[in-house]
């Protein structure tokens, strides 16, 4: 069967189904069977008028129940939770809320100073990272304290010396390392044990002189302090670089042996040689400067430091992708949408992670790091890494009613019938509309109204409908009876107010006998078929046969057309035929509501037959009448009876034409006189002459003359056509004088 999209009701395993806390179990009652009563899908068919395969259907679905993740912060330390996706990002407590059943990733980063310290409530690991799938509302404590950091102080040289802290912990040579919370202010204190040691300097930035060093420790810090003996060179190496020195006599080669003593006015020359991923930057003490070897003489105890720096290496994060995200990275230093650039020292370890921007997902590294996890890596050279995020694709559905095209710019969308296409999140498509030659457009529906371009910026599956008319459609379909049944197809179209529509069928197949009905706006496709006047089928042609019929609509709207198929008067249970609907004032197929459908009407019958019980409460003495008006959509005769005559009344009736009065000629016995040709209470029929299409009036009287006296009484009226139906306006007056002033019995 050639259709239409329908819709057709879900069953419950289609309908999302969640268990609620107790604190929930209301709403989520109340959710669920709101999920219940919505839920329906579109499913994908064919149009009659275009027998094209729909490209894509249109999923209709209830929304899941939304639940909240809130996220709070604790400890002496500062530090920030960040989520993917996005809508987590504070120091504090802050929340975020998600369909139920939704993936959350958590990321805490400790400020400057501070060390995360691990998670409570829904999460339990000590990692940084947490997650989480959301099936209720969550809680999450993220734990951050003051970082701690280690002093270790290292005593070189040949001679003797000891070095204390304030605050108390360090007393070296025997304890010579301490931690300390960050920020910490410490003090050292070097003193030589023996007069034969002399001080040579220390080691950290800052501190000259015999004095104290003063520090305030933001990270590990090793310090050293170097005595010496008399006419002995201590050599001391300092920075975060590495490297050895040596000398050209007397056996210095620190690393490992660092001191010598040397005969008094000798010359020492130093050579300084950096390690890998280290440079030498300079000498300081023992009149050394710069970078060359260093000749040094020994008339004293002498110290002379050497200082290495890491080289420092550039880390590059880019982003690519059609969607968007950030990168951040600890140690800190990259934090960027776009592209960004930190200097790390060689040998660092760099830690990056990856947070996709809302509509968008983070597909993976590239260049120094794969796959999708956090990237790590320890800086020995120049890096670049590439992070990708693509945008989420977007379902954009167009429905098709009628005939025309559609198509979209950026391109994706070029369909005459239903169709659908995905583009990036964020996206805004303009759809434009164009009918086929002869026809109109009659605008959009879904996100879209009017009859202009259509624009819609993609957060969401989106479904817009563009809707065309014109005089007439065909559809081409077929039925598949169940055995001894008839069955029918049913056609929703939108018809306006005041329009003669012809139903035309063509090439019925199969010995198939034709059965028609139509049902006005908010009609049942039980209820009063237009084309009968009652709740039955027209059937007015043989097995094979075609059939042709008018009929006028009163309010504008959707109408139902059903084509049926007669299984008494056919041969078999399978058909095929064309239906032609043409319409003066327009016609929009909407959809194929029904397909090979029960039919659903109490019977068949060729021709219209209205029905009417009415009464007349006459003047004394006087003779009154009803007055019906009624419009043909093609010449015919017209059937009038009164039965069920109350009240001892002899009735009198009249048919005139169009804008005949009535007082004019009556049709059922062609001269200026009512029609009386029965007793009192008796009932009486009568069959007009040939009307033509147009408006008609019935009058039903009743006789004062010849009536038992009262004046009052009732009746059934009884109208038939044998083939073309009525558009029954229905009773126009009620009691009026009658107007023939005599009556004749044919």
């Amino acid at each position: 069967m050639q259709a239409e999209n329908f819709v057709r009701p879900c069953t419950p395993s289609q309908a999302h189904r969640r268990t609620a806390p107790p604190v929930r179990a209301a709403s989520a009652l109340l959710t669920l069977c709101v999920a219940l009563a919505g839920c329906g899908n579109v499913q994908s068919a064919q149009r009659p008028d275009a027998g094209a395969p729909i490209d894509a259907a249109v999923q209709i679905d209830a929304a899941d129940p939304m639940v909240t993740l809130t996220v709070r912060t604790t400890g002496a330390g500062a530090g920030s939770v960040t989520s993917s996706p996005a809508g987590i990002d504070c120091g504090g407590t802050c929340t975020l809320q998600v369909p139920r059943g939704t993936g959350v990733t958590l990321t805490a980063t400790p400020a400057a100073g501070a060390s995360f310290g691990g998670w409570a409530g829904a999460c339990s690991t000590g990692a940084a990272m947490c997650a989480l799938t959301l099936d209720a509302d969550t809680e999450v404590t993220a734990s951050f304290g003051i970082a701690m950091h280690t002093v270790s102080v290292t005593i070189v040289g040949n001679g003797m010396a000891e070095v204390t802290s304030s605050p108390a912990g360090i007393d070296c040579p025997t304890t010579c390392s301490m931690m300390v919370p960050d920020g910490t202010a410490v003090s050292l204190t070097a003193m030589a044990l023996d007069a034969g040691s002399q001080f040579l300097g220390w080691s950290a930035p800052g501190c000259t002189g015999a004095a104290a060093c003063s520090l305030t420790i933001s990270a590990d810090t090793a310090i050293s302090v170097a005595y010496g003996l008399n006419l002995s060179l201590v050599v001391t190496r300092t920075g975060a670089g590495s490297g050895t020195v040596t000398s050209d006599i007397g056996g210095i080669d620190c690393g490992t042996d660092c001191s010598q003593t040397y005969a008094a006015n000798s010359t020492v020359t130093l050579t300084a040689s950096p390690s890998t991923g280290s440079t030498f930057t300079g000498w300081t003490g023992g009149g050394c400067t710069g970078t060359a070897p260093c000749s040094v003489t020994i008339t004293g105890a002498t110290g002379v430091t050497a200082t290495f720096a890491l080289h420092t290496y550039t880390l590059t994060v880019a982003s690519d992708g059609s969607g968007g995200g950030s990168v951040t990275s600890s140690p800190s230093g990259i934090d960027c949408g776009a592209s960004c650039t930190a200097g790390y020292s060689y040998g660092t370890a760099v830690t990056l992670k990856a947070l996709a921007a809302k509509g968008s997902t983070f597909t993976g590294w590239s260049g120094a790091c794969t796959g999708t996890g956090a990237c790590a890596v320890t800086l020995a050279a120049d890096t670049t890494v590439h992070a990708t995020f693509t945008a989420i694709p977007r379902m954009l559905s167009v429905g098709i009613r009628g005939t025309g095209s559609v198509a979209s710019n950026p391109a994706g969308i070029s369909c005459t019938a239903n169709c659908a296409a995905t583009f990036d999140n964020g996206t805004t498509v303009t759809l434009t509309a164009t009918p086929a030659p002869g026809l109109a457009f009659d605008g959009w529906s879904g996100r879209c109204s009017g009859t202009g371009t259509c624009s819609v910026t993609l957060s969401a599956d989106t479904s817009v409908t563009a809707s065309f008319h014109g005089t007439a459609f065909t559809a081409s379909g077929s039925w598949t009876c169940a055995n001894n049944a008839s069955c029918e197809d049913v056609y929703d179209v939108k018809l306006p107010a005041g329009a003669t529509v012809t139903l035309t069928t063509s090439g019925v197949t199969a010995e198939s006998a034709v059965r028609l009905a139509v049902f006005g706006p908010g009609v049942a496709p039980n209820g009063a078929n237009l084309l009968t006047g009652r709740g039955f089928d027209r059937q007015c042609v043989a097995r094979g046969g075609n059939d042709a019929v008018a009929f006028f609509t009163g309010a504008a709207g959707t109408y139902r057309i059903a084509i049926g198929r007669d299984w008494q008067l056919s041969s078999g249970g399978s058909g095929s035929y064309g239906l032609t609907v043409a319409a003066d004032g327009g016609v929009t197929l909407l959809q194929q509501s029904l397909d090979d459908a029960s039919t659903m009407a109490a019977g068949a019958q060729c021709g219209y037959t209205f029905t009417a019980t009415g009464s007349w409460i006459c003047p004394a003495g006087s003779t009154c009448q009803d007055l019906y008006e009624f419009t043909t959509v093609a010449p015919t005769t017209m059937t009038v009876a009164v039965s069920s005559v109350l009240g001892g009344s002899v009735t009198r009736l009249a048919v005139f034409d169009g804008g005949d009065a009535p007082n004019t000629t009556n049709r059922l016995n062609g001269n200026t006189a009512d029609r009386r040709c029965a007793g009192p209470n008796q009932s009486d029929t009568a069959t007009s002459a040939t009307l033509p299409l147009g408006k008609h009036l019935v009058a039903v009287g009743r006789d004062a003359a010849t009536s038992l006296p009262g004046g009052s009484g009732l009746y059934l009226l009884t109208i038939t056509t044998p083939n073309a139906p009525l558009f029954a306006g229905g009773q126009i007056s009620n009691d009026t004088a009658t107007q023939l002033s005599s009556t004749t019995c044919p």
